[in-house]
Formats: C-alpha cells, structure tokens, sequence
C-alpha cells in the first residue's frame, strides 16, 4: 500500500497530457477514411493513389519509431514532445490548406513524424511517473484513449464532415495540436529515473548512446517475435478501421456513408472500453501471453464475420465491430511486454521498436488493398470516381485473416514476462 503514496496528481496530469497528445491525433490521422471520395474528387486520384497519400503520414510514423524512442531515453519527454505536438499542429495546417496531391503528401509526411512521438512519449512518463505494477494499465489506458479519438473521429466527425469541409476539420486540429504544444511547455517536466517504493536504493541507470540503445533490443530476439505479433494483429485493423471499412461496409450493406463511418467506429468504441479492461486483467493475473493468444484468435474470428459475413443484420454488425474492438485489445498486453522485456534504461527505444512494428504492415497494406482494388476493378466510374464492388473488397481483404493467423503462430513462440521488468 506504501507504493500508492509515490503517484502524486502531478503524475496523472504529466502521463494525461501525454496521453492527450495521443489521443487528438488520431484526428488527422483518420482523415482518409471519413473522407475518402472527397480526397479522391479534390485531389483527382483512384483508390491506389489515395492508399499512397496515406501511408505518407505511416511512412513518416515508422521511420521515426526507433529514433523517437531513442532520443526520449536520451534527451528527456518534455522538449522532443514540444516539437512533436508542433510538427503535427503544421502538418495539419498545410493539409488543410493546400491543393496539391504533393503538399498533400508533405503534410501527412509532417504529421506523421510528429505522431511517431504521441504513443511512446505516454509510455515513457509512464514509466518515469508510475510504480511497475500500473504499467499494463496505463499501457492499455493510453492505446484505449487513442482509439477514442479513432472512434469520435469515424463516427460524429463523419456527420460533421457532411456539414463543413474536411479542411476545416483539419484547421481546426491545428489550433488545438498549437494550444497543447503550449500545455507541455508550462506544465510538463522531465523526470530522470522511475517511481520506485519506498525506501528502495535504484542506481541511476547508464544513458546509452542511439547505436548502443538500438542493438541493445535488436539482439534480444523477444523483441522482433513481439513486434511481429504487434505488426500482424494490429494490422488489419488500421487497414479496415482507418481506410477501407467505411467504403466497404456502404456498399455490403447497402447504408449511407455516416452510418457506415458508425459501424466503423464501434471498432474503436471496443478498443476504448477494452483497452484499461486487459490491460488490468493482465497485470491482475501477473500474465501478458494468454491475453495475447486469445486476442489474436477473437480478432481473427471477428474480423472475419465482418468482412465475409454480409447476411447478419446491421445491428450484429454494430455487435460484431465492437466486439472486434475488445477482442483486438490483447495488443495492449504487449505493448507493456514490450517495456519489460528489455532493461528499464532502454524502455523507450524498446517500446518505440515495438510500436513501428503495429503499424508498419498495416502501413504498407493500405497501399497493397488499393492495388489489389484496382487489380480487381472492373473499370466502373460513379460520378468520376472508380467504384470497386463488394467482390472487389472481399478479395483484397483476405490479406487480413491471414495476418492474424501468422499473429497467433508468432504468440506462441513469446516468452511471458510475468509482468516482471528485466533489471539487468
């Protein structure tokens, strides 16, 4: 119970804000997915096109994971965190704004690079801020609040995207993204070694250089069979629940776009209300695998009804996305695997590594699902627009059972951390 007496309000503000950070730029991040017809009329491209423009905020997102976690070991949260929330605050503000596909793609590309700071910073206050035994669930809080901000962004941001522009949408995350990047330079502060009981003597662990702190994690096998897990069962989400779902489910159902951006968003309404949920019953039962293994085969089970399952009525299909959500939340657990899979010191650069891992096969199967879309196409235009049939969708997507099967195969082979953080 004395541990209880190390976590001050100030605590919960610093990893709030963090978490905010997070949470807002999923706004701008989904944009493509509520949007989709319109980016593809305003900016004059096909499905292949657009499945580009937006992996160009994922391409800027990936490549920056390892560096970002690196440099929050090294340097601190509160400055890098500053320039992030800025870089995505002038990414959404040239996007807003501009009318060509190559500013376009320059934006998501800003945006991106500032986004690839949101998750691991949280993380990282986290574990400056927090005893080890909340790890998993701020681990599954922080991922929960950022498919919050997913959730409102698909469903209500759709309704309100039919009455203003999607850039005025975009304008108006630059203003907030601006006001936050003031909030972390008045209120937050760097912390230089984690919470730990009282009483207890921790040395100050070795600062190890960029090089020193990547091959550090990169020589510990965990690390890649837990990325691929992340990689491979988060993915099928970003590619359904970030872009292609809302299209997709219009036409195999028959219902208009807002409602299909609903449906979608029950994904990440599960996601929301599952994510603390794991994330407690896996620090409670001192276990991160079987939370793992079960979420792979749930998602799997789900996601396949979802895509294949066009004769369940539409409120099993509102059931069945929320459910998908829960199910997809195992992704949490190992997020915090990731943080105690490795020594404390390197922490950041372990989750980060771990982090690009969950988004770097859905990043390149956007793009791959628009190729396949227009592969399958039969030419069809609908007010300029390529339109791609239910048969169309169906076959791109068999890609995302797949990817859970191979997720559920690399769970087998993980090591439990028993929630246990390695020290050495």
């Amino acid at each position: 119970m004395k541990e209880k007496s190390s976590i001050s309000i100030y605590s919960w503000i610093v990893w709030g804000i963090g978490a905010s950070f997070f949470f807002i730029q999923y706004f701008p991040r989904i944009i493509p997915s509520i949007a989709t017809v319109r980016l593809m009329q305003d900016f004059q491209v096909d499905a292949l096109s657009l499945g580009g423009l937006s992996a160009f905020y994922l391409i800027a997102y990936i490549s920056m994971q390892v560096p970002a976690g690196v440099l929050l070991d090294r340097f601190g949260v509160r400055r890098l965190l500053i320039v992030a929330v800025l870089a995505e605050a002038i990414g959404s503000l040239v996007f807003s704004t501009t009318e060509t596909l190559h500013m376009a793609e320059l934006a998501r590309f800003l945006g991106g690079f500032g986004g690839a700071f949101a998750f691991v910073s949280a993380m990282k206050l986290a574990i400056l801020w927090f005893p080890v035994r909340y790890f998993g669930v701020l681990a599954g809080a922080t991922q929960a609040l950022g498919m919050l901000g997913a959730a409102i962004g698909q469903g209500p941001m759709a309704f309100v995207l039919s009455v203003y522009s999607w850039r005025t949408g975009l304008l108006f995350f630059s203003v907030a993204f601006f006001l936050l990047a003031l909030i972390v330079f008045f209120v937050v502060r760097d912390r230089k070694s984690p919470v730990h009981k009282p009483g207890q003597h921790v040395a100050r662990p070795e600062k190890l250089g960029f090089l020193d702190s990547l091959l550090f994690v990169l020589r510990n096998p965990q690390s890649w069979i837990n990325a691929g897990y992340l990689g491979l069962v988060y993915g099928p989400t970003m590619v359904f629940a970030e872009l292609w779902g809302v299209s997709y489910l219009q036409g195999a159902y028959n219902i208009s776009h807002e409602m299909a951006a609903m449906v979608v968003s029950m994904v990440f309404w599960g996601w929301a209300v599952g994510g603390p949920l794991t994330g407690w019953l896996s620090d409670h039962i001192g276990r991160r695998k079987p939370i793992m293994l079960a979420s792979a085969l749930a998602s799997l089970v789900l996601i396949t009804l979802i895509i294949y399952g066009t004769f369940i009525p539409l409120w099993m299909l509102f059931v069945c996305c929320f459910l998908y959500g829960v199910g997809n939340t195992g992704v949490g657990a190992s997020y915090a695997l990731s943080g105690e899979i490795n020594p404390r010191r390197v922490a950041g650069t372990s989750i980060a590594f771990a982090n690009m891992a969950s988004i770097i096969i859905g990043a390149f199967m956007q793009p791959i699902v628009g190729w396949l879309l227009v592969l399958f196409w039969d030419q069809k235009i609908v007010d300029g627009v390529p339109w791609y049939s239910v048969s169309d969708y169906q076959q791109a997507f068999i890609s995302l059972p797949v990817c859970l099967i191979v997720g559920f195969v690399f769970a087998i082979f993980i090591k439990d951390s028993y929630c246990k953080p390695v020290e050495k």
